[in-house]
């Protein structure tokens, strides 16, 4: 039984040491996903068109990344914008990409496919202004 523990002892000490560190190196590199809800704000609206009410004001987003990242984002922080310049008006269900910002170095996004429906406006017509014409009275001083 001595003859076990002694032999190739250089081996089995670097399996035991390739083990801790193995053990140490996932313990402390844990990845998380963890799904938050982000506003959307869109921008470059075209000026003849407006957003259907149909269109979702909030996305659904994954980020993926090492457990001390990812539990310590502030969903404040980060922000969803689409740009709707080019969108063609009136269009329904037009895919449009989600640009992400603040997200830290090490963080993935998985960010789903994101569709808006924008509706065409009727220009509404200002009234020009008349000019007044003065009364005249039939009126004796």
């Amino acid at each position: 039984m001595k003859r076990f523990w002694l032999d190739d002892l250089g081996l089995k000490l670097a399996a035991l040491l390739l083990a801790f560190a193995l053990w140490l190196y996932v313990g402390t590199n844990q990845v998380l996903e963890r799904r938050v809800d982000l506003k959307v704000v869109f921008t470059d609206l075209p000026a003849n068109a407006s957003l259907s009410n149909e269109v979702q004001s909030m996305v659904p987003v994954v980020l993926v990344g090492r457990k001390e990242r990812v539990g310590s984002l502030e969903t404040r922080d980060i922000k969803a914008v689409v740009s709707l310049q080019g969108v063609p008006v009136p269009v329904r269900d037009y895919p449009v990409k989600i640009q992400v910002s603040n997200v830290p170095k090490g963080v993935a996004l998985d960010v789903p496919p994101f569709l808006v429906t924008l509706t065409g406006v009727k220009p509404t017509v200002t009234p020009t202004p008349t000019k007044k014409i003065p009364r005249v009275s039939n009126r004796k001083h």
